[in-house]
């Protein structure tokens, strides 16, 4: 048997890191850098930069959503204008105030999109839903895992393949989000209730419900701003559920009221900027509407998360 030299360097290798990732800090998140956060209007500048980075990957990925939603879902029938327009009482023509039948028809094609089907159509929206997110976030962590300037095209149907890793994390915290999220849920669906049944007709009473669900939806987006966080932390390589909570934890501490109105700006960002697409096309012609809208939603996800993922990234200090 040979005997080993005795000026044998020893090895240099070191063992993999327990949790593999492309993240500009180690798997512990011993090194992030506790930096104040930009303004909301910085965060979408730089979420909509990294899509552009990738675009021909992200409108591929958008038309995915599209075909899966028109073959599944078929949620394109939701934003019928002209039914719209008769459960809200409105006539077909056009009437004096017509920029204000517009917006109507509008706030309830975009409360349509909010809360998703209620038949059996709500389960594949769900499924075609988690898949886009999961291909997004993979998406985005190579744009920003990559430190050259230029980043390498990603192959759509691999994205598809490699994203899915963390399935189950993803949806178990998506599930504990879906719980912080029902009293929102039921103080909107009270109020379109007595909104529908003339329970509440007065100005003043109809101010005072809306301040209510305006303050009952601020302290959920304080609520849900560490599961938020936990969420694309969950679809790190062999991160577990609770973990990926401890880690979302240590970054949101100390900054859970700026990680909340960076939430709350969100869905009011996507509201006004979606409306200067759309109320135009619905002064127009509302079938053209219909079909913009429809398309503007297969976009709808992926600018979601383009944005969180980047508040993400702003909190690890990048």
């Amino acid at each position: 048997m040979p005997r080993k030299s005795a000026t044998q360097k020893p090895s240099t290798r070191t063992s993999a890191p327990k949790y593999p990732t492309l993240e500009h800090v180690d798997s512990d998140y011993q090194t992030y850098v506790r930096a104040p956060l930009s303004s909301s209007w910085a965060t979408a500048r730089r979420a909509i930069s990294s899509l552009w980075q990738q675009r021909e990957f992200f409108v591929g990925l958008a038309v995915v959503y599209l075909l899966l939603d028109l073959l599944f879902v078929q949620s394109l029938a939701q934003f019928d204008v002209s039914k719209i327009k008769v459960a809200l009482n409105m006539p077909d023509s056009l009437h004096p105030n017509i920029l204000s039948q517009a917006f109507g028809v509008y706030s309830s094609l975009f409360t349509k999109a909010a809360t998703g089907s209620n038949d059996a159509g709500g389960a594949y929206h769900f499924f075609i839903v988690t898949l886009i997110s999961l291909v997004t976030i993979y998406a985005l962590r190579h744009i920003y895992g990559t430190k050259s300037k230029r980043v390498q095209p990603l192959d759509l149907k691999q994205s598809i393949y490699q994203s899915t890793g963390q399935l189950v994390p993803f949806l178990l915290v998506m599930g504990i989000m879906a719980v912080q999220l029902l009293p929102m849920i039921a103080a909107f669906y009270l109020y379109m209730i007595m909104v529908s049944g003339s329970i509440i007709t007065a100005a003043s009473q109809q101010t005072v419900a809306v301040l209510i669900l305006i303050i009952i939806s601020v302290l959920t987006a304080f609520w849900i701003a560490r599961t938020i966080i936990a969420l694309y932390i969950a679809t790190l390589p062999n991160m577990r559920p609770m973990e990926a909570f401890s880690k979302a934890k240590e970054l949101v501490n100390g900054r859970r009221f700026s990680v909340g109105r960076k939430i709350l700006a969100l869905p009011v960002g996507l509201f006004v900027a979606a409306a200067i697409i759309v109320v135009p096309c619905l002064l127009l012609w509302g079938p053209l509407a219909q079909w913009v809208f429809f398309m503007l939603t297969g976009f709808g996800v992926i600018v979601v998360h383009a944005y969180l993922y980047t508040l993400y990234r702003e909190l690890l200090g990048e």
